[in-house]
């Protein structure tokens, strides 16, 4: 077979650390199709780009490098999308970025086997290994799934929307999905979102089905430095009070382009983005709006004090954070 089966989309910044384990888990595959890897060197001030170049010279037609000469990220440019989708040839699409990666050779093969021979299905996703780098400790990524009796809830492994809304996060360095799923996905999909995995995965199980595959193939690592979750948490309150409003567009969005049929499992994570808003204390007239009142009566005790510091005394919220904080050293 000429054509190339499946396009890995990878993104790495300063990823010098960890970028040799992410190749490495590319170039090991053992397949009976053809692939490639796209990875967007995002203007790595660190050796990052070096080492990308290295394995693009060894493995020419595997790894195939984008190097930016301008941090893309900054911009808002959604890069997964406008950058290295349209160069995918690959029928299918697998992601992993520069501080993850795969830990098992199997892992395309296994997947695009399942989904050529289930062509209802829409997205297919792993287990992994979380790796915590701040203390080198790891666990089963879907452990907790198991011991709910959610994963053994799935019939044959497969997911619909509903089921999947009980799966709080995926690892996205297990996924395999059509490319095709582009063409389908509404015009909404491509507003900006700080989350693009949870997007992904969300519209693409809309449009079909999901399998889960209960076999580790990657690890994702936690708590890495400049990784995006981790500088949310020191964002100011007007970057908090954006990032929680994408958040609770992506969820609204969501909402519509399922006919509202999940409406009443959406209505959670809508309105806690609302209280997450109210919570950063940015914008206090949103307290006086109907809908973010109602998400305020309805929230536990201590949000709700919370939010009323973080609005009219966050002096004093201040204070009983950096009192926290002592106390955890």
């Amino acid at each position: 077979m000429d054509d190339i089966m499946v396009s890995v989309l990878c993104l790495a910044y300063n990823h010098e650390k960890y970028i040799k384990d992410c190749l490495d888990g590319f170039v090991n595959q053992k397949t009976n199709f053809k692939y490639e890897v796209l990875i967007n060197d995002d203007c790595s001030t660190d050796n990052t780009g070096k080492i990308i170049k290295e394995y693009a010279d060894k493995y020419p037609n595997i790894i195939k490098p984008i190097f930016q000469t301008e941090n893309q990220y900054s911009k808002g440019i959604q890069m997964t999308e406008t950058l290295l989708v349209p160069k995918a040839q690959g029928k299918y699409i697998a992601l992993c970025e520069g501080d993850d990666f795969w830990n098992n050779e199997n892992k395309l093969q296994m997947q695009v086997d399942y989904m050529e021979s289930h062509p209802s299905c829409t997205f297919c996703f792993t287990n992994a290994i979380v790796l915590n780098c701040a203390n080198n400790q790891s666990y089963d990524f879907m452990e907790y799934y198991k011991n709910e009796n959610i994963i053994a809830s799935l019939p044959n492994g497969d997911l619909d929307f509903e089921s999947y809304l009980k799966l709080s996060s995926i690892p996205t360095a297990s996924y395999v999905f059509p490319k095709a799923n582009y063409n389908n996905f509404p015009s909404e999909f491509f507003d900006y979102c700080p989350a693009g995995d949870a997007k992904l995965e969300s519209y693409s199980i809309l449009l079909g089905h999901g399998h889960y595959i209960d076999t580790i193939t990657c690890t994702y690592r936690t708590n890495v430095t400049n990784s995006a979750t981790t500088t949310w948490k020191n964002y100011s309150s007007e970057k908090a009070y954006t990032l929680y409003s994408l958040f609770l567009r992506m969820y609204e969005n969501l909402d519509k382009f399922s006919n509202y049929n999940y409406h009443a499992q959406l209505e959670y994570y809508i309105s806690n983005n609302k209280l997450r808003i109210l919570e950063t204390g940015y914008n206090k007239q949103l307290l006086k709006v109907a809908d973010y009142k109602l998400a305020y009566k309805s929230a536990p005790i201590k949000r709700k004090l919370k939010i009323l510091l973080a609005n009219y005394f966050p002096k004093i919220l201040a204070v009983i954070k950096k009192v926290r904080l002592l106390s955890k050293k």
